[in-house]
């Protein structure tokens, strides 16, 4: 096989693997995942970063398993709305619960932000609508999608009993008492996306949301384990969150005790040989002659 036709071969084959990421690139596009750690539409990075622009101190969370303190506000976006109202269909659902529940019991509270699965053509069907509460200083136009089942939380055996509508008489908003916290349901979260942020009035909405339910500075906890972002809870983190300390303690020991069992300390140990002389040539040679 001659050199041009195999560096044809090679090129088509970059060709191919780059047409390949870009398709990957492409679908990556449409597929919802609500996490402030995403960039692209349906992501909530920019919501993150006008948070802690305003004084607040945006926070991720995968952990099944987590604690919170006294003023954080959780946020909890989920995608669609699942069986349970409120959380997919993964292993992690209960252990999160209890930290919901945890958090509730302390007078915490959540806000449930619902994603749809098909994120491009949610974004098609949104149009605004004008809201109004008693914390705004004046209507806001947000977005709002029709055929949006309603949903609530059972596990957390709340009762919703204050609702803000639209001024076409659309629920949008829901408080609901909890234990001894409040869970606020908003019908969508679209205009909390990268894409719809900057759209209508999303952005201050969704700021004075949080103003409304957390202090000044507070810590907000994006907990992302409903919409299976998780990151597994090791049989130390089922204690609770200050076990990742102690965790990565031990491991910080047995690396230390692998260096020094590899390293020799102290003063260098000399290898003594005895040097061979003329005296143990004539020996030898005796020796020799004698036999």
């Amino acid at each position: 096989m001659s050199k041009g036709i195999k560096l044809t071969i090679i090129s088509l084959v970059f060709i191919l693997l780059f047409s390949v990421a870009l398709l990957m690139a492409g679908g990556e596009e449409d597929r919802t995942w609500p996490s402030i750690g995403n960039s692209r539409p349906s992501g909530m990075r920019a919501f993150s970063i006008l948070l802690q622009e305003d004084g607040f101190q945006p926070v991720l969370s995968r952990q099944e398993v987590f604690d919170t303190e006294a003023g954080d506000l959780i946020i909890a976006a989920f995608i669609d709305q699942p069986s349970d109202g409120f959380f997919s269909t993964t292993k992690s659902s209960d252990l999160a619960k209890l930290s919901y529940d945890k958090h509730l019991e302390n007078g915490g509270r959540i806000i449930a932000l619902p994603f749809p699965v098909d994120f491009d053509d949610a974004t098609e069907r949104v149009y605004p609508q004008s809201l109004e509460t008693e914390w705004l200083d004046e209507p806001l136009d947000v977005d709002y999608v029709s055929n949006y089942e309603e949903f609530e939380p059972t596990w957390a055996e709340a009762d919703f009993s204050v609702d803000y509508s639209t001024s076409q008489s659309e629920q949008f908003l829901t408080y609901g008492g909890a234990k001894n916290g409040v869970i606020v349901l908003v019908s969508t979260g679209l205009g909390a996306s990268n894409r719809r942020l900057g759209e209508e009035d999303n952005a201050e909405f969704f700021l004075e949301l949080v103003r409304q339910n957390a202090e000044p500075g507070a810590k907000i906890i994006f907990s992302e384990v409903a919409f299976a972002n998780t990151q597994g809870t090791s049989a130390f983190g089922l204690f609770g969150s200050w076990t990742k300390t102690v965790q990565n303690q031990i491991l910080l020991l047995l690396v230390v005790v692998m260096v020094t069992l590899g390293t020799r300390f102290g003063l260098p140990i000399w290898q003594l040989q005895r040097e061979r002389g003329a005296s143990e040539m004539v020996d030898a040679l005796a020796h020799t002659l004698r036999r």
